[in-house]
């Protein structure tokens, strides 16, 4: 992390140290990871007036690879359910990642799908 008056940079490396790029400068990949990492991060240390009982991933795991959707599915939203009694996550994708990785941390889920009919909406369980 790097701070000046004006400034503040958050770097990282990927290869032993060798380059240190800025956050910002993240692939669309990397960046959505960075986001919910930032929520599992920064969360604990708001005072818990201004905490939610409730995290919405929208389409969290689009334009991830098969180790990113890995890493999502099983170390990070697990972790989200552990600290927060509601984690929904909307994904165009199927749920089996989801489920499989909320087996594997023994958290309790269930599934919806949103059924489109005409003008209305519902939700169905799976």
């Amino acid at each position: 992390v790097i701070v000046t008056n004006n400034a503040f940079s958050i770097l990282y490396s990927t290869d032993g140290g060798k380059t240190w790029p800025d956050v910002r400068n993240l692939s669309g990949a990397e960046s959505r990871l960075w986001s919910v990492l930032n929520v599992l991060v920064l969360t604990p240390m708001l005072p818990a007036e201004h905490q939610w009982d409730t995290i919405v991933l929208d389409e969290a795991d689009s334009c991830l690879d098969a180790p990113s959707i890995q890493a999502l599915t099983h170390y990070l939203v697990p972790r989200l359910c552990k600290m927060r009694r509601k984690v929904v996550v909307i994904t165009p994708n199927p749920p089996a990642e989801f489920l499989e990785g909320a087996r594997a941390a023994h958290i309790p889920s269930r599934t919806t799908c949103v059924v489109r009919t005409g003008n209305q909406s519902v939700l169905e369980e799976l």
